[in-house]
């Protein structure tokens, strides 16, 4: 990922790409598949609303940005949360995770691919600046032929829930006060341990949980939540668990998040409700909060606390990634963004990873000279 003055510059978003890209030629027509993870802005991640394709013929200005005729792209999936329905924020949802698109001719000489984004986190944040021109940028140097289950293609993202903690030596700890439980499987920890759980209502860690961007006038429940060994101190789970929070009545269950947080940045978790409760895989534990996304009442809990703001932004990964039959041709991928509007929001845009097509496949890495990924 590099900004869009094709000066080799590299956004701060090129750390959040699969850099394995997959090309599909068949009957002599070039396609691309791409796979989007989260996009981290600043301490908040938002997730690509809509994409589109510069068509051959495309011009430059004098900033190198594209210009030209834009087509849409086809979405082949969609960001899902881990119950398999499709994953929705406070901007929206049908965020796309895999999508395809022709690869123009101009790329295959000079390994550019124009593309344009939506992302409305960032269009949020700053009206106007939410649509962008960016570049993929394709090494034809690393060709090298693979199939369509390549493990290179796989999603690699900051936060794996790893395995499915909820097997049939897993251990349930229940908090009598609050219901909050925890499922951990076997291993987990090392000792015995008791779960300490804590409704927050008030404090630092509840006025950043009531100021954050994407909790601010929503209804929401803030826990503490951790784990203590026979000597008090705290400990951290040595696998993922599944951590199920009572959903408090007035809440919409269809429209519920939980979220992470670690100081003053929160991380989205993915999970879903049943039986009354919301369930997500949790990996280390510091505050969570459970919110109402359709909730606009200015409080912080449904029956106290009021105040709004715009501060604590948070962040967030989603876990993507797809293959279809076939084989592909696969090479490095990097995109050039549209920074030059607004370098302070734009440093880290958007995160592409896994592409999958079928047809004769290769693997493509970094243009020499550059870093290998």
């Amino acid at each position: 990922m590099e900004k869009s003055t094709k000066g080799g510059e590299l956004s701060m978003s090129n750390n959040a790409i699969n850099h394995n890209i997959k090309l599909t030629v068949k009957d002599g027509q070039y396609s691309l598949t791409m796979n989007f993870n989260g996009m981290t802005i600043g301490t908040q991640e938002g997730y690509l609303g809509s994409l589109k394709y510069y068509q051959t013929g495309y011009t430059t200005d004098q900033y190198n940005r594209p210009q030209g005729s834009l087509a849409d792209v086809t979405v082949l999936t969609y960001q899902e949360n881990n119950d398999g329905t499709r994953f929705s924020d406070q901007f929206g949802t049908d965020y796309p995770n895999t999508l395809s698109f022709p690869m123009i001719d101009e790329a295959k000489e000079d390994g550019y691919v124009p593309l344009q984004v939506f992302v409305p986190v960032m269009e949020n944040i700053s009206t106007g600046s939410g649509t962008q021109s960016v570049y993929l940028v394709l090494d034809w140097a690393t060709l090298e032929k693979t199939t369509d289950d390549d493990e290179r293609f796989e999603d690699a993202t900051s936060e794996d829930p790893g395995e499915d903690p909820t097997d049939e030596d897993s251990t349930t700890y229940t908090d009598s006060t609050t219901g909050v439980t925890v499922v951990a499987p076997a291993g987990a920890f090392e000792d015995e341990v008791t779960l300490v759980v804590k409704e927050l209502t008030s404090g630092t860690e509840y006025d950043i949980a009531k100021n954050n961007v994407f909790i601010s006038g929503k209804s929401f429940k803030l826990y503490e939540i951790h784990f203590e060994n026979s000597a008090g101190e705290e400990v951290q789970p040595g696998k993922s668990v599944t951590v199920s929070i009572p959903i408090p009545s007035g809440f919409n269950s269809s429209k519920l998040a939980a979220y992470h947080f670690n100081g003053t940045s929160a991380t989205v978790v993915k999970g879903s409700a049943a039986n009354g409760k919301y369930s997500f895989t949790a990996s280390s534990f510091s505050p969570y909060a459970l919110v109402d996304l359709t909730q606009k009442s200015n409080t912080g809990l449904p029956s106290s606390g009021t105040g709004t703001g715009n501060t604590g932004l948070p962040s967030s990964t989603l876990s993507t990634g797809s293959s279809l039959s076939g084989s592909s041709l696969a090479t490095s991928g990097k995109v050039k963004t549209g920074d030059e509007s607004n370098p302070a929001l734009w440093a880290a845009l958007i995160a592409l990873s896994a592409l999958a097509l079928g047809g004769t496949a290769f693997l493509v890495k970094k243009r020499k000279g550059k870093t290998e990924e």
